[in-house]
Parts: C-alpha cells; structure tokens; sequence
C-alpha cells in the first residue's frame, strides 16, 4: 500500500503542477490581451513592463480558480490510472477508492497549508504592486482607502486640485438626525495638480446628503498661514459616500494574517466588513472545496475505459458538474453569507454541504455514468 500511495502522490503532483503551470500560462495570456487593448494608445510604455503587470495578477486569479484546477488534475490522474487499468488491479489487490483518493487530498490539504502560509501573503505583496503599477504606468487609479490607527486616509483628485483627507472615523447616518452619513473630525490638504500645497480645511464633520459634500464648522488655513472660518464649505468630490465605504482597499492586498486587526480597526472606524470576513474564512477553509471538486473530478473515472462508448461524454458530464457546484457555491457565499450574523458557520456551512453534495455524487457514480451510455 505504501508503494502505491507513493506512486498516486509522485504521479498527483507532476499532473497538478502541469494543470497549475497551464492554467497559469492561460490566464497571463488573457491577461496580455487585454493589457495590450488598454495600452493600444500609449506608446511610451514597453512590453517587458507589461508582461510584469501581467505577471502580478497572475497568483489573484490563480487562487480563485484553484478547486478547478484540483478537479483537471484528478481527471488527469486517474483517467491515466484507469486506461492503464491500473484502477482495476488496485481494486483486486484490496484497495478501495477512497484509499486511492488519500494520496491526492493529502497533496491537496498540504498546499492548502503552503497556500495559507506562504502564497497568500506572497500574492497580496504583488497584487499591492499590481495596483500600483497599475497607476504609475497605465495611469488606472483606484479610489483606495487605508485605515489607520487613529482615522482613515483616502486621495482623491478631482478638477481643482488634489485632496487628501483624514477623518478620525466614519458614520453610516449623520448624528444630526439628517439622513446623511458623514466623516467625523475631518482634516482635508489641498493642493494643485503638480503637487503643491494650497491649504489645509478642517471641520468637525464632512457630511454626504442629496450627492453633495458639506463641510461644518470649518477652518481653512492657506500657504501664508491666513485662517478663515466658515459655518457650512460644500466640496465637489465626485465620489459617493457609498463608493467610499466600497473603496478601502481589498482584502487581497492586505494579506491574510494581517487581516483580523485590519477588520478590528475597521469596525471601530464604522465601516462595514463583510466582505474581509468572507475572503478571510473562504481562504482559510479553502482546502474544503478544493477536496469537493477532486471528489468531483473522480467521481466518474473508475472503469471507464472498460466502456465503449460515452467516455468523452461523461467526462465533459462530470466537469459540468463540478462547474455547476463550484460557481453555485460561490454565488450563495456571496448571497446566503450576507443573511446571516455568524459569518464562520455560514461559509462552513455551505463549505461542507458542497462536499456532501460531492460524495453523494461520488457514492452514485456508477448510477450518473449509466446514465451517459
């Protein structure tokens, strides 16, 4: 048994490799042609810093699309075992499926482990580098805000100039009983297109009501360090307070073990978290649906050569299926995870429905390949 464990890892990890190494070659790909069509204009710009933009999205969508790539590299695996009939003589030397599949989902929790550990922050340095070249290159700005310890950051540009604003905290509905939402204790440094200071407004609270920005209790310093107070300054940021609250920056780019005290912080400065919670449980329980789709995957393959027809068909039956799961899964992350307050049990729980889904699947197979014949 030992031999043959090690045989199905050594043979799992070149076949996981090589759909890793293909499915990474695909997405760069894709990704320079659209780089290319943005780019179509600007002529300064050379290809080698393309092909690094590129390169630094590449782990993002890589991640996203892992428990796909489980499931191609099990198909790989065992419809190679299953040609060779080497399923069979397994079989009849006493070992059952569900030991044959040990030695993949060994790999699987292992790089789910590395994944964990060392990828994840590995991609949200370059995805922070992605975004910045992004800038500095391809002039594509993201309205990004960072919390601080004490307050929260953003920059924001507009026609008049550029502004850098601090507010000690934000409030989703305006304490004055408007109905606006509002920043609190708000610091803004103006200055020019070219980088040069202006002045520097400071109010008790940057209000958002009917699309506009207001300003209250106001103190403006200038450059000649003249102050002068206003009751009420509107501003034409031409950004919505919802936007904003949807603008700090993305939990890829945070990393993940940073991200319990980012999420901290942002709770404390009024801004909702949902989403860094899901991407922090969905990561952590990644290798949960990475294993589904490799039951997926080997749901169909025992045997199948020893049919004549339908192995093309179920083949592309089973991929459907794993498919279906893995974006249907998705979906109700995003949609049942925001019903509820517990976000750990709701990912979890959808997480492990997903896998009973797969092994019902599984412990059926020969009922759903009967059915492509």
């Amino acid at each position: 048994m030992k031999i043959v464990t090690r045989y199905i890892i050594k043979t799992f990890c070149l076949d996981f490799s090589m759909t890793m190494f293909a499915a990474a070659g695909v997405v760069f790909l894709f990704d320079m042609i659209d780089l290319l069509r943005l780019t179509s204009k600007i002529y300064a710009i050379n290809s080698l810093t393309l092909l690094q933009i590129a390169a630094l999205e590449n782990y993002h969508t890589l991640q996203k699309i892992l428990p796909l790539i489980v499931m191609l590299s099990t198909q790989k695996t065992y419809l190679e075992l299953s040609r060779s009939s080497q399923i069979i003589g397994f079989h009849g030397i006493g070992i059952s499926d569900i030991k044959l599949l040990v030695p993949a989902i060994t790999v699987v929790a292992f790089f789910s482990i590395l994944h964990v550990l060392i990828f994840n922050p590995v991609g949200s340095y370059c995805m922070a580098k992605y975004y910045k070249m992004q800038k500095d290159e391809l002039n594509i700005s993201h309205p990004i805000l960072y919390p601080a310890t004490s307050g929260i950051w953003f920059k924001h540009e507009t026609d008049q100039g550029i502004f850098i604003v601090y507010a000690e905290r934000s409030i989703p509905e305006s304490e004055d009983g408007s109905g606006g939402e509002e920043l609190k204790g708000v610091q803004v440094i103006v200055m020019t297109q070219r980088g040069e200071f202006l002045q520097i407004v400071r109010a008790d609270r940057l209000i958002y009501k009917d699309s506009i920005w207001t300003a209250k209790n106001v103190k403006i310093t200038d450059r000649e360090g003249q102050v002068t107070c206003f009751a009420d300054l509107p501003f034409q940021f031409k950004i919505s307070f919802e936007e904003l609250s949807h603008a700090v920056v993305l939990p890829e780019i945070v990393g993940l073990w940073k991200l319990p005290e980012f999420i901290r912080k942002m709770q404390k400065l009024g801004f909702q978290t949902l989403s860094y919670r899901v991407y922090f449980w969905s990561v952590m329980f990644s290798v949960i649906p990475s294993i589904t789709m490799l039951f997926i995957g080997y749901a169909f393959i025992p045997n199948i050569y020893n049919k004549k027809r339908g192995v093309f068909q179920i083949v592309v039956f089973s991929l459907a299926i794993g498919f279906i799961i893995y974006f249907l899964n998705g979906i109700l992350v995003m949609v049942f995870v925001q019903k509820i307050v517990n976000v750990v049990f709701g990912i979890a729980l959808l997480y492990v429905f997903s896998l009973l889904c797969s092994l019902y699947i599984y412990t059926r197979y020969k009922k759903y390949a009967s059915l492509m014949r």
